[in-house]
């Protein structure tokens, strides 16, 4: 008999002489609900000794793929799935735009003037597929998201907030998946997103009903804006193209000449003197003063520190090529004048480098993203030319609310598509099982954090005469019975044609030539078993033996192994 309820202690430790050393804590509960008994540790897990009734399911992950567009990325553009938010940085590769940022969930207000009529409806964030939630309001409620019309408008909003929470134990059981709701007023019920900012106000927030509206455009934010957490920065400052200045020598420079890029200003002094930083010596023409201000400005000169801003080379004709060292608008803000230049000797022709925004291409946008997603314990990415594939850590519905946005895409050249739905798989630990009428389920891996649960199937094959004991096979009977685990054959006179028909997964036969009448007796197997390495199988002496075993309906029967007395060694498979 098992007890209702019974308390499991732990032993005690011993050290290597058998005494007793400090307790190990805790206890297991043995508990018996349903006449089926459970260990439950103290953590609340549970375990069957007995495998429960019911078919488990094993938990999906959401997958999503990112796709970049041929025209790329620049410094600035934003992804998101709900609270994990990132942004293109092609300035320094790590400082967020909104570093310390405090978020906010958005919200929206649905107002009601008097209560709504029959049959109108609002559509509200998505259901656990992310399928979009509508809710019908309906004088007698019927089915699932239809919304009890009240008595008063009051009433009215208590319906629609027990609806849109799951929680008014008829209809609505199920919780919205990204949005919660609560009273405004006696006329208003706010409705707030679960993930904050972006993604919050790009949940869908739109009516179709009389006496009732609905702030917003169709999303939510109107009443209260979604801001974002603090950005995790996608490095692309290594291929986000960079800021180009082009500095002319119109003429030979002298002395007191100057030249600035970024923050550095580098004037020219007579050749044979010393210079210190900030300065460098006039050369020979004007392609010795561009080699030396090169130097100068790249730091390799024995007296100058590289400009912190930007590189420099020559360039065609009497030019010098300056190029920023950053990528984004940064690079295009880097200064590039000649201060002290009064006959006009040379000329960058702006005050700044120019810059094309900061693009890097589709490719090093995927890789770029790929490494920053990965880097979050909510996602796992594999990239693919552009395409970025993640997947989700947490298993099961939940994610499916998560809202892909990409509020500032500035060539709307990112694009999100969910491939696999999460699903909600069955709990449990691991070594759990469940049986139903044709399958024993094992749970073979089990994280509750992460809602991850596996579960692996083996058929259950009912005990019946197959499984077990023997029987005959008369001369001239030629099909080969499969009902009992061995077979005692019988051969006549003449060569006989046997047959055999399949058998149930996981079956063993062995087959038995135990009187040689005289004529050879060759098995056939059936169509399922082809390719599996024999056709047929000639018993051709008294004790030649097959041993068979059924795989399934479509590998069928295979050979285990043969024996006999004959120079063959038992029966000839080919």
């Amino acid at each position: 008999m098992i007890h209702k309820y019974l308390r499991l202690r732990k032993r005690a430790a011993k050290d290597a002489s058998g005494n007793s050393t400090t307790p190990r804590t805790g206890s297991l509960d043995l508990v018996n609900r349903g006449d089926r008994p459970f260990v439950r540790t103290a953590d609340n897990d549970e375990a069957g000794l007995l495998a429960e009734a019911g078919t488990p399911i094993n938990s999906v992950a959401r997958v999503d793929t990112i796709t970049f567009a041929a025209d790329g990325v620049v410094d600035g553009e934003k992804i998101a799935y709900g609270d994990e938010h990132f942004e293109f940085n092609a300035s320094d590769g790590t400082t967020p735009s909104n570093a310390g940022a405090t978020p906010v969930k958005a919200q929206g207000t649905i107002t009601l003037t008097d209560n709504p009529a029959n049959g109108g409806t609002m559509d509200i964030g998505c259901d656990a597929t992310g399928a979009t939630m509508q809710y019908r309001f309906q004088t007698t409620p019927s089915t699932a998201k239809d919304i009890k019309i009240g008595s008063t408008v009051a009433e009215t909003c208590d319906f629609i907030i027990s609806a849109i929470n799951g929680t008014d134990g008829l209809h609505n059981t199920v919780a919205n998946n990204q949005v919660t709701a609560a009273n405004g007023t006696s006329t208003t019920v706010v409705v707030t997103a679960k993930y904050n900012g972006s993604t919050g106000d790009a949940v869908v927030f739109d009516e179709s009903s009389t006496n009732l509206t609905m702030d917003g455009g169709g999303t939510l934010g109107a009443t209260t804006a979604g801001v974002d957490p603090q950005y995790t920065p996608i490095d692309i400052t290594s291929t986000s193209t960079k800021a180009v200045g082009t500095l002319t020598f119109i003429d030979a420079i002298i002395a007191n000449d100057q030249v600035k890029l970024g923050d550095t200003t580098y004037t020219a002094i007579a050749n044979g003197q010393t210079p210190v930083a900030g300065q460098f010596n006039l050369g020979s023409g004007t392609a010795g003063n561009i080699t030396n201000l090169i130097a100068a400005i790249n730091g390799t000169d024995g007296v100058n520190t590289a400009n912190a801003s930007a590189t420099a080379a020559s360039g065609a004709g009497a030019t010098l090529v300056a190029t920023a060292k950053v990528g984004g608008a940064a690079s295009g803000a880097i200064a590039s004048t000649d201060p002290t230049d009064d006959q006009n000797h040379m000329s960058w022709g702006a005050s700044t480098l120019a810059h094309d925004g900061g693009v890097t291409d589709e490719n090093e946008a995927a890789i770029a993203a790929a490494t920053a997603i990965n880097g979050r314990a909510a996602f796992s990415a594999v990239r693919s030319g552009a395409t970025v594939v993640v997947t989700h850590t947490l298993h099961g519905t939940v994610p499916n609310g998560y809202k892909f946005n990409d509020a500032v895409d500035a060539g709307n050249d990112i694009s999100n598509a969910t491939t696999t739905a999460g699903v909600a798989g069955t709990e449990g630990v691991a070594g759990a099982q469940y049986e139903d009428d044709n399958y024993l389920y094992t749970c073979t891996s089990a994280n509750a954090t992460n809602e991850a649960y596996t579960w692996k199937k083996s058929p259950i094959v009912a005990l019946s005469a197959e499984s077990f004991g023997s029987t005959t096979c008369a001369g001239d009977t030629l099909a080969i019975p499969v009902t009992h685990r061995i077979v005692q054959k019988t051969t006549g006179g003449d060569a006989e044609a046997l047959t055999i028909v399949d058998g149930v997964p996981g079956q063993k036969l062995t087959i038995i030539l135990t009187t040689d009448g005289g004529g050879d007796g060759t098995l056939t197997v059936g169509t399922n078993s082809t390719g599996t390495g024999w056709a047929t199988a000639v018993f051709a002496d008294a004790k030649d033996t097959l041993n068979l075993e059924y795989i399934n309906d479509t590998v069928g029967w295979i050979v285990t192994g043969r024996s006999g007395p004959g120079t063959d060694g038992g029966p000839i498979v080919a």
